[in-house]
Parts: structure tokens; sequence; C-alpha cells
């Protein structure tokens, strides 16, 4: 390994078959947070989506469980390869109408691809329960997603612009929330509360993950085109605008 730095190198690979991926992808804004803290540290030289084929690497650390990975790691000229599971068999439940069809397939393509790593980093303490039923190789540890807290923080100008931007009061009660626009992640239930709470303005950030395949995805395009008055959709956005949402909002739906 370098004596002087520790050579890094995130990947990460939009599976281009979800449609809310050519926007706005949380797992990719978590890569990026991750590169830009490492960025700062000075015994690490970090780097994003570099070819790891014609690069010596001393770690690689992956986030994506798309079918190229197995060339990335087959040619990669190192055996450091560390995998973070943002995806369990469980996650595609309730995203398609599919999925009851899939999810043996997907099971077992997800088992290759992390059996592929040295370590294998859970974001959550299901997520590694969920893992470890799947009786993996490698090692298993948790370790929550990071925030950079030097943009997610209060900004009162921000707060004023994003209000003004959507014609809102300063008095006004913002209810947000934040992910793929599907059943299973609640987007029916926030419907629900944002038409039994008319006095209060809801905003949901995210793009539908399967387009036409996705569970419900009549049902959503329904709400899409005739939403209640107080409820705001503005649809995926980028990873440098999502913190001006938060600011705007006073409540977070999770």
């Amino acid at each position: 390994m370098n004596n002087e730095l520790l050579k890094v190198n995130i990947i990460f690979k939009d599976l281009k078959f979800f449609s809310a991926s050519k926007v706005g992808s949380g797992d990719k804004s978590l890569c990026l947070i991750l590169y830009n803290a490492l960025k700062k540290r000075k015994d690490i030289e970090v780097y994003f989506n570099e070819d790891c084929a014609s690069n010596n690497f001393d770690i690689i650390h992956i986030h994506s469980v798309n079918s190229k990975v197995f060339s990335i790691i087959k040619n990669a000229n190192t055996s450091n390869i560390v995998i973070t599971a943002h995806i369990i068999p469980e996650t595609i439940e309730g995203s398609s109408w599919f999925d009851k069809i899939w999810k043996p397939f997907f099971t077992i393509h997800l088992k290759r691809i992390y059996n592929q790593a040295k370590l294998v980093i859970a974001v959550s303490p299901y997520t590694k329960q969920k893992l470890e039923e799947l009786h993996l190789k490698p090692k298993i540890v948790y370790i929550p997603n990071g925030i950079d807290r030097d943009i997610f923080k209060p900004d009162p100008k921000v707060r004023s612009y994003m209000r003004e931007k959507y014609k809102l009061d300063d008095k006004d009660i913002v209810i947000l929330s934040v992910g793929q626009t599907i059943k299973r992640k609640g987007f029916d239930s926030f419907v629900k509360v944002a038409k039994s709470l008319p006095q209060y303005k809801f905003f949901w950030i995210g793009g539908i993950p399967f387009s036409f395949l996705s569970s419900g995805y009549s049902e959503v395009k329904r709400v899409q085109a005739s939403p209640p008055p107080n409820l705001f959709l503005p649809g995926p956005q980028p990873h440098e605008e999502i913190y001006k949402f938060y600011n705007m909002a006073d409540i977070f739906f999770f």
C-alpha cells in the first residue's frame, strides 16, 4: 500500500433503467458527500469513478449493484474491495408490479456482487441483519450514512429564497419528505395526510424509479396530474439542490 497517501477510488454506476437516477439519486448523493469529506483529509488521495484497471488504488469502494461491478472488480489492481450495501433483496418489495417474480433472481445477483468484496458496509442495523441472513462470505459492518454539515445547516437566506420561489408565506408550516415516489416509501400515506391537513404545505421530493413498471404507477401519475392544492411535487432534484428544500421545511415526514 502507498506509504504516503491512501489512494481510494469511489465507484458509483447508475442503474440506467431507474428513471429517477437520471436527475437525482440518494445513493449517488451519499457517494458525493463521502467523496467531498475524504478530499478534506491530508492522508487520503480520493477519486470518483476512475478507471480501476489503469490505476493502482489501495481501496476500491463500490456503491452500486450494477452488473458492471463484476468487470470493475475483475480488472482492479487490488483485492481491497469494499462495497456499501444500499440495496438488499427486500428493497424491491413494493417497488414494482413484478417484484415477487424478480426477487429470487435479484437476491442471487446481490449475493454474487457482495461476495466479491473483502468488506461489506451495511447502512442500517436492519440492512446488516438482512445481509447476515444471506450468509455472505465477507465481513459485514454497520456504518450509517453521513451528511455534510457544512451544507445541511440552517440558512435563513435560503429559506426565504425557497419560500418566495414557491409563493409561501413565512407563517406557512412546510412538511417535507424526500424519496422515491412509490408506495413502499410511503407516498400514498403522505398524500392522505396532506388531504387531511389542508392548513399545511406538503412537499415530496423524488421521482418514480422504474417508470411505468413501478408499483402503483397509475395512482402516482394521477396524483401528479392533479395534486391537492397544498401538495407540491417538484420531482427529483440534483444533489446540490436538496439542502434548499430542507431549509425551507419545518417538519420532516419520515
